[in-house]
Formats: structure tokens, sequence, C-alpha cells
């Protein structure tokens, strides 16, 4: 910038030099004096850029992701097997992505997959509440269980009944059921 004139000259990017000119005689190549960030970026580096980043070696992962679109795409119907298995064996032959591009870019776009409810579709809030329940539960079940094992013991001689039926099961039924309503009933809010 030429501080006396208010002019910045201008480099081109075919290489030729700009004209300097002052006050009213300026051309296009000079602008005036505004504050401008310096971002240091050449004609060049875009390209290079874009080099770099086709030239990144691909994972395992990314190569049984592009075998696993090939075989659906070959289930689907929309390859022959023979164009599968050759893509297949390129795929798994890849070592930058450049190399896997070309394989899946005449099939569609696979579909985002959705987080099914369940158990890992909860927030932490609600499997720790579920947990608790859980716990809670068994704790009961076993206290039930345990009196029913030993209750004979501590009845005495004398117990009266009409045998060793199973009497914690009904309790347990209730228990289970209302881990069961717990469960959906958070599934259903988590979806």
């Amino acid at each position: 910038m030429d501080r006396t004139t208010g002019t910045v000259r201008v480099a081109k990017l075919d290489g030729s030099h700009p004209t300097r000119t002052t006050g009213a005689n300026m051309t296009t190549s000079d602008v005036p004096a505004t504050p401008v960030p310096a971002t240091p970026v050449s004609a060049a580096s875009a390209p290079a850029a874009s080099v770099r980043a086709a030239s990144v070696r691909v994972s395992d992962a990314e190569r049984e992701e592009v075998a696993r679109r090939l075989r659906a795409a070959a289930a689907d119907g929309r390859l022959t097997l023979a164009e599968a298995d050759e893509r297949q064996a390129s795929a798994y032959a890849a070592r930058f992505h450049h190399d896997l591009a070309p394989l899946t870019a005449d099939l569609p776009a696979p579909e985002p997959e959705v987080a099914a409810p369940g158990w890992r579709g909860l927030s932490p809030s609600a499997r720790r509440r579920l947990t608790v329940h859980v716990a809670v539960g068994a704790v009961v079940a076993v206290l039930l269980l345990l009196r029913w094992a030993v209750g004979p013991v501590l009845d005495g001689p004398g117990f009266v009944g009409d045998g060793p039926r199973l009497w914690p099961v009904w309790p347990l039924f209730w228990i289970t059921l209302s881990v069961v309503f717990h469960y959906r009933r958070a599934v259903r809010r988590a979806g």
C-alpha cells in the first residue's frame, strides 16, 4: 500500500504486474486502501488441498462399508453378481479414497440409520431410573423367594397350609409387569 496516494497494488493471477496510478487516475487494478484481513491463499493451494484429500489412505472400516453397500445393491438387483464381485474386489484392493469413490458413484446414497428405540435410545437419566427400578424389583424378588424358601422353618412344626405352593409368583408377576411398563413408557417418551 502506498500511504501517500492511498492506493493498494493488487497482483494479477496471470502474472502481469498492475500499473500504479494515483488519485483520480485510478485503474481497475488499484484498490482504495481499506483494512483487509491477510489470508495467504494462492491460486494453487485449492487444487493442492483436493489432491491431498484424495490421497488419504482408506481404513478397513471404510472398505467394509463400501463392500456392504455393494452387497446391498446386488441384493436389490441394482448390480449383477459379476459386477458386484468385480467392484468388491476393487473395494478390498483400494488404498486411497479416490479408489473407492467410483465404486458407489452410480448407486443411491445410503439411508441414514435411525436410532432404534430401545435401551440405547434412552437418555442417561431414563436409563438410570429404569436401572434403579429393576434393581429394587430384583432385591424385593430375592427377599420374597428367600421368605418362601425358609418359611416352613420360620413357621415351626405346626405349619398349616395346603403344601409348598409358590406364593411369591404373584408379587413377582406385578414387579415384572411394572418394569415392563416403565421400559415401554421410557422408550415411547424417547422416540
